[in-house]
């Protein structure tokens, strides 16, 4: 998925930009539900 715009690789940069802050969510998020298992 690499969205193309007037400049290519703007585009490339912005998209590897947000699926890099995505990995981090998705990271944060599993640890929190491991936490919450942890708890239980």
């Amino acid at each position: 998925m690499t969205v193309r715009r007037r400049d290519g690789s703007d585009g490339e940069v912005e998209t590897r930009k947000r699926r890099v802050e995505n990995e981090i969510v998705g990271k944060k998020k599993q640890r929190g539900r491991e936490m919450v298992k942890m708890e239980t």
